[in-house]
């Protein structure tokens, strides 16, 4: 069984200006530089050969390149009971349609639709009970704003235990500028 996800990956400048965001907050666990990403759909646990037609489908995803501009910081869940931190993402129309194509993509093979209302983040720490110092490094960081970055192409991600997210493979927007490493 493969637990998958399919998301955009962080450019390093980016991952750095966000590890400066790192504080002394009780309870909180930090992802890790690595496993930064914004999650454009959780597919879940599947057995290998669906996990193939996952890849296919997504292979077929049509997109131009666009823009996201991370700003903000946020909770799940309340300050009394933290469950995460995070780092907004801007509005962005193009962000949403590319998540609502996703989850098209993958309810016509037979997964359930996002039960949700999708909330693109960049997740920062997993906490682990009560923290008194959740609203004050709320207050101290809620006009953080990171540049903006372009987004050219989307991730499939395996997820491990640990956790630690690898990337599986990577479907470029239909302008994006080809590796010249590839080939």
């Amino acid at each position: 069984m493969i637990r998958l996800f399919a998301g955009i990956a962080i450019p390093q400048p980016i991952k750095q200006s966000l590890t400066l965001l790192r504080g002394p907050i009780d309870g909180a666990h930090w992802v890790a530089d690595e496993n930064l990403h914004i999650t454009l759909r959780f597919i879940g646990t599947l057995d290998p050969p669906l996990a193939e037609d996952v890849a296919i489908s997504l292979g077929t995803v049509r997109f131009e390149s666009f823009s996201l501009t991370p700003c903000g910081v946020g909770l799940f869940g309340t300050p009394e009971k933290p469950r995460l931190l995070y780092v907004g993402i801007e509005k962005d129309e193009a962000l949403q349609k590319l998540h609502q194509t996703i989850d098209r993509r993958l309810v016509d093979l037979g997964l359930s639709p996002e039960n949700r209302t999708y909330t693109p983040h960049i997740t920062l720490a997993r906490m682990k009970g009560r923290s008194r110092r959740v609203a004050n490094y709320l207050n101290d960081h809620s006009l953080f704003k990171a540049p903006a970055f372009a987004v050219s192409r989307i991730t499939l991600f395996q997820s491990h235990p640990g956790p630690h997210y690898q990337p599986v493979a990577d479907f470029p927007a239909i302008d994006a500028t080809p590796d010249p490493g590839s080939g």
